[in-house]
């Protein structure tokens, strides 16, 4: 439960809204849900955890706060762990 919400204070909390304000928010979305792919170091789930990212960049910027963000992404998590398990 703790990864979720430190992963989304920064990705989507602290790097997209700066890169949103540098370049907008289309191209935050895209660098910010690019850059959290590649930070799990994982090339085989990258394509999911990118679209994660986008989804993710998409709902705290829509909803205009992170809560919503980090409660899919603890979902998500949730979710593989039990599928993994």
């Amino acid at each position: 439960l703790l990864s979720p919400l430190i992963e989304e204070i920064y990705f989507r909390g602290l790097l997209l809204n700066c890169i949103k304000l540098m370049i907008g928010p289309f191209w935050g979305i895209l660098v910010s849900s690019f850059y959290f792919s590649i930070v799990h170091l994982n090339i085989l789930a990258s394509p999911t955890l990118f679209a994660l990212g986008v989804i993710l960049g998409l709902i705290s910027l829509l909803t205009k706060s992170i809560f919503y963000s980090i409660l899919l992404h603890a979902t998500f998590n949730t979710t593989m762990l039990i599928l993994i398990l």
